[in-house]
């Protein structure tokens, strides 16, 4: 799990949460939100695609291992580790730009542990961008 603050809860309550330079969004029930002001982000390994540059992640390769047809990475990225399941065919980078599949993010309340359960699917929108 990776801990982010919940940058900005509007009326609405959209939740817009800050992970690696990315933020996501989602729009969740008031009673969904607790006190606390951040968020547990759980992504499984086989969680992420593989993008171009500008859009995505930039994961530093610390070692990786063939499991067939596919290849668990293990990553680092904001110091923090992160491990990565991608095709086999790919294991000779020593980076990777990657983006985490939204459906297969949850995200969890630091304070309680409670899984939050969005009423709109979660979206990107990009953090340099004002909105």
């Amino acid at each position: 799990l990776l801990r982010s603050e919940i940058s900005f809860l509007d009326l609405n309550q959209t939740l817009n949460i800050d992970l690696f330079g990315i933020r996501i969004s989602g729009t969740c029930r008031k009673d969904a939100i607790d006190s606390t002001l951040s968020v547990d982000v759980g992504i499984r390994p086989e969680g992420f695609d593989l993008v171009e540059t500008s859009e995505g992640i930039c994961f530093s390769v610390k070692h990786s291992e063939i499991l067939g047809m596919e290849t668990l990475y293990v990553c680092e990225v904001d110091d923090k580790e992160v491990a990565v399941i991608l095709p086999t065919e790919l294991n000779q980078r020593k980076t990777l730009y990657l983006r985490p599949k939204l459906s297969m993010v949850s995200v969890f309340s630091s304070e309680t542990g409670r899984r939050i359960d969005f009423d709109t699917p979660l979206k990107f929108n990009n953090i340099n961008k004002e909105e």
